[in-house]
């Protein structure tokens, strides 16, 4: 039996990333874009139904694993499907060639994938067909990721989210002089928790203000002694009814950290209820100490096999790129 072509292996990598990065950016537009109902927003899923894939999937207890999304037991096909439905497209048309182009790239990827999973041989083009949709598009997951971080602030206020826990932000914006504003103050030593508040828009939206479908909360808590350490597994299991509204949750290797992400089209009162259990999760479950970020690491990739894949660990682009990074994704 001949080696594996080092090509093939490659392929299978790349498609890899590919997958996931696809799946990333269905599931994190069309939550910011929803809230809760995003995946009425999928369509209809056509091949072998996911909700029964993910059945079986967890049918087998011995060997479940923690993924527990309908998406992720999407077909490779189908992910390009709710991208290119009429309704969906204003949101993800950034990130793609033309529609028209994508559908037929849909075609060919189907195909070399299919190759390349039922261990038939590659068209002696059809790496360089796939290599060539991977640098037609690398650029815009990088847009993806980093307009993930790109955070404005509410400065005035205007926002009833940011008015009610403005009072946990040690340094609040302050207007230092006619339509000025900077971070100034003096630590308050009775708060033992820090709350800083980001927006951040997509890349498919208009400018212009923030508003309920095209925008996501970015809440920061951070302890305020930085020798006190957050314990991620109490903290994560204590805010577990939350988990269902929140987009992303950041973790930390040092563990003095949580960030959180929330659509801005989720009711504002419920908004408020999940801002406050995190906060007094973080107030409650941190205790004095430090760690390796090598050993915070270990541990966090241990949480990601517990958890679904809304927990994101500090190595992952979406917790940390930004326009300054200029990087490659998938290449």
């Amino acid at each position: 039996m001949s080696k594996i072509p080092e090509k093939n292996l490659a392929a299978y990598e790349y498609f890899w990333k590919l997958e996931r990065w696809l799946r990333e950016i269905i599931y994190t537009e069309l939550k910011v874009a929803f809230g809760n109902q995003w995946e009425r927003h999928l369509g209809p899923l056509k091949g072998y139904p996911p909700l029964k894939s993910l059945r079986n999937d967890k049918r087998l207890t011995h060997m479940k694993t923690a993924s527990a999304r309908v998406l992720d037991y999407v077909q490779f096909n189908t992910l390009f499907d709710i991208m290119l439905l009429e309704k969906n497209w204003r949101i993800f048309s950034s990130y793609f060639p033309p529609r028209k182009q994508l559908r037929a790239k849909k075609e060919e990827l189907e195909i070399i994938r299919h190759r390349l999973c039922h261990f038939r041989p590659l068209h002696k083009n059809d790496y360089d067909r796939l290599i060539l949709f991977l640098k037609d598009i690398d650029h815009q997951l990088w847009t993806f990721c980093t307009s993930y971080n790109d955070l404005k602030h509410d400065v005035r206020l205007q926002d009833e989210i940011c008015r009610e826990f403005a009072k946990y932000d040690p340094f609040p914006w302050t207007e230092v002089k006619k339509n000025t504003f900077a971070r100034v103050g003096m630590r308050d030593g009775s708060i033992m928790v820090d709350l800083t508040i980001g927006f951040a828009k997509r890349p498919w939206t208009k400018r212009g203000p923030f508003n309920k479908r095209d925008s996501l909360y970015h809440f920061n808590f951070m302890t305020a002694n930085q020798k006190r350490l957050l314990d991620y597994d109490k903290i994560l299991e204590r805010t577990k009814k939350y988990h269902f509204d929140c987009i992303h949750i950041m973790l930390d290797n040092f563990r003095n950290q949580l960030g959180v992400t929330v659509p801005v089209c989720i009711d504002k009162k419920h908004t408020k209820e999940l801002v406050k259990a995190f906060y007094e999760a973080c107030l409650y479950d941190s205790r004095y100490g430090s760690m390796d970020p090598d050993e915070g690491e270990k541990r966090n990739k241990k949480l990601l096999e517990e958890w679904p894949e809304y927990i994101l660990s500090g190595d992952n682009p979406l917790t940390f790129l930004c326009h300054d990074m200029p990087c490659n994704f998938l290449l």
